[in-house]
């Protein structure tokens, strides 16, 4: 049993050495005068393969419409990815999306709750974000928020 465990473990380890060593293609094509539509496909393959910086690079570029055709949708998916996934600059981004309305609707409950969830994490310049956003929530909504962040989970 200890050897499909290790095996599983392995495996594990593999696809994340895969993804980063996708990542690290797809940024080096991405600095490469020419090389966005190669670099695009690279950074693709490492989002889907859960890399979180690729996730969060794929929804900058769709967010930028530089590289491939703007797509607030892509954009807010990759982005809303990387952020589940725990990264603090991505769910910071989200916080501020869902202030400002840019790539989806306005929320100031969810623009609170990513703001809190990136605090958590040490990601500076949240308190902007919540301290607005806070204003529009109740003391409770507040609150339950502020405990499911401490507890680590999303309310």
């Amino acid at each position: 049993m200890r050897a499909k465990a290790d095996l599983l473990e392995s495996n594990i380890l593999i696809r994340e050495a895969d993804a980063d060593a996708t990542f690290d293609t797809a940024m080096t094509l991405l600095a490469t005068p020419g090389g966005e539509a190669k670099a695009l496909t690279w950074l693709m393959a490492a989002a889907e393969a859960g890399h979180l910086e690729a996730q969060f690079n794929l929804g900058i570029l769709y967010t930028l419409g530089d590289v491939v055709t703007r797509d607030a949708q892509m954009a807010f998916f990759w982005i809303r990815q990387a952020a589940y996934g725990g990264m603090a600059r991505a769910q910071y981004w989200l916080a501020r999306c869902h202030m400002t309305g840019e790539l989806t609707e306005p929320s100031f409950a969810e623009a609170y709750r990513w703001s809190v969830a990136a605090h958590a994490q040490g990601f500076p310049d949240t308190g902007i974000i919540r301290a607005a956003a806070g204003e529009h929530l109740s003391a409770a909504e507040r609150r339950e928020i502020d405990s499911a962040a401490t507890a680590g989970t999303q309310a």
